[in-house]
């Protein structure tokens, strides 16, 4: 089941990498280069497309062998009285890929107006946000190198670090930090850099997570940026080598 799990969540990952590298997707690529990403980043990050087409997914998926089910099971489709319906739609897609590098779900930007502006998918089998850190996939050697890793609060952040070089850099997925994500740091670093948003909200979350961390014995820092409201502007802003020195 874990198997037919995992290559439903990488057929997907592929849908939707096509739908933004190729017709159809330009206004998703407008998007992501209006936030500064290369090609090879979103590359690099498998970065999607969900069209704005209840079917679009499901509807491939069924001709490639996949069931409704099997497509429920990981999260993708709803199912309804009208038939199988994709739980992502007009969003950008970024794959969440756990420390073995195995797809284990998705988080949807929405790319119009409307709520929620992220969406992740559903607990599922493979998927429990509580347990995975967005981008340690690529960050795990780089934070061991490092010696560090650095937490902040969203996909974007991340994408936009690891471009700049800063490649230890995660982020847990729209939720608090939990004793399980602590567990995961411990196996890479001792150290952590918190960089959450400068508002009130983010501040919170960064001292909750600099308590939950330093329960566990973490050597914990929460960085202030001045000037910007997240690392990403503070580096479209100032700078990545600025951004190091701060760090």
């Amino acid at each position: 089941k874990r198997i037919d799990a995992r290559k439903t969540l990488d057929f997907a990952k592929n849908f939707f990498h096509k739908n933004l590298m190729t017709v159809g997707g330009e206004f998703a690529r407008n998007y992501v280069k209006g936030r500064n990403l290369t090609k090879e980043t979103a590359q690099k990050f498998e970065l999607g497309f969900a069209k704005n087409d209840a079917t679009a997914l499901c509807r491939e998926a069924q001709n490639a062998g996949y069931t409704p089910q099997q497509l429920k099971d990981v999260g993708l489709c709803v199912l309804t009285s009208y038939g199988p319906r994709d739980y992502f739609r007009g969003r950008l897609i970024f794959p969440i890929i756990n420390q073995r590098g195995e797809t284990v779900g998705f988080g949807g930007r929405i790319l119009a107006e409307g709520e929620p502006k992220y969406l992740n998918s559903p607990e599922t089998l493979l998927f429990n946000k509580s347990q995975v850190l967005y981008g340690i996939n690529f960050a795990g050697p780089a934070i061991r190198k490092a010696g560090r890793a650095v937490l902040l609060e969203g996909y974007m952040d991340v994408i936009a670090l690891h471009a700049a070089g800063f490649e230890y850099a995660v982020a847990t997925l729209g939720t608090a930090i939990t004793p399980d994500h602590a567990r995961l740091f411990s196996k890479y670093t001792q150290r952590v850099l918190i960089s959450y948003d400068a508002d009130e909200a983010g501040q919170n979350a960064a001292n909750k997570a600099m308590r939950m961390l330093g329960e566990v014995g973490m050597d914990v820092r929460v960085l202030k940026l001045s000037g910007a409201k997240d690392p990403d502007e503070y580096i479209q802003k100032f700078g990545a080598d600025r951004f190091r020195r701060v760090l």
